[in-house]
């Protein structure tokens, strides 16, 4: 099942969909907790325009620094295609809205269920779910 295949389905349907996939039970734990909306805090959520990467030796880890010049440049064109799959995904969607109504959805359904105990938090099924 693909997320953003929407045809025939309801919205209900498709929320749903959304509350099963890792990245909403990512941002519902994050807010949950609120490491992920605190300003203090080292974590937050990347719009995808953000996720682009300049395809130089910068985007590389630290550990890269050890590999040779022909692993790096693979790497590179690795990530080269990454960033043109990203950049082909946001021309097709809105990942910019898709992603701002996970956040407000996730953020509702922790302040709902913040009674809960981790327990049973960590009990939730999480489905990977192709876009």
């Amino acid at each position: 099942m693909k997320l953003l295949d929407t045809k025939h389905k309801s919205d209900e349907e498709l929320q749903g969909e959304t509350c099963q996939t890792a990245l909403f039970h990512t941002v519902r734990l994050g807010a949950k907790s609120e490491i992920l909306f605190n300003e203090r805090s080292p974590l937050s959520v990347l719009s995808p325009s953000e996720c682009h990467l300049s395809g130089t030796d910068a985007d590389l880890p630290d550990c890269a620094s050890t590999m040779s010049q022909s692993e790096r440049e693979a790497l590179l064109a690795d990530l080269k295609k990454e960033n043109d799959a990203l950049t082909k995904l946001e021309s097709k969607t809105n990942l910019e809205t898709w992603l701002a109504g996970i956040i407000r959805q996730a953020r509702s359904a922790a302040m709902e269920n913040g009674s809960e105990s981790d327990n049973e938090e960590n009990n939730d099924s999480v489905r990977v779910m192709e876009m």
